[in-house]
């Protein structure tokens, strides 16, 4: 469902997987809301120019929290400088697979398609994980 703005609204991790991305003057874009939190989101992805070598897809985020100071149950900010923003991705699978990623986890704390990097090792050391 989608509020007045254009937001996309949410209430639980399972849903953000269902979340439609909009196409406007080439740049993919993601607008959500948690209705929980009031939190919005505005995700963007937007192709690079072709010499840059970091990456050749730039992902942006800008966080709105209404009626509150952009900062979360525990009152700390939503988006600081250890999220850094953009980030650059060498392919828009990867980057809307983080982009999706960083939404169950920054919205619910919700691992999503992850394993620690323990759990890694573990899974290669019993034989579950090719190197």
């Amino acid at each position: 469902m989608k509020d007045v703005i254009g937001y996309q609204q949410v209430s639980s991790p399972e849903e953000i997987d269902a979340l439609q991305w909009e196409a406007r003057d080439g740049v993919l874009n993601l607008m959500v809301q948690d209705i929980k939190s009031g939190t919005r989101l505005h995700i963007w992805l937007s192709d690079r120019p072709h010499y840059c070598d970091r990456g050749h897809i730039q992902a942006n985020i800008d966080t709105v929290r209404l009626g509150a100071d952009c900062s979360n149950e525990y009152g700390m900010s939503l988006l600081d400088s250890s999220d850094a923003f953009p980030r650059y991705f060498h392919s828009v699978d990867r980057a809307l697979n983080e982009a999706m990623d960083f939404l169950h986890w920054r919205l619910y704390k919700h691992r999503r398609n992850g394993r620690t990097v323990g759990q890694y090792i573990r899974d290669l050391t019993n034989g579950k994980e090719k190197n």
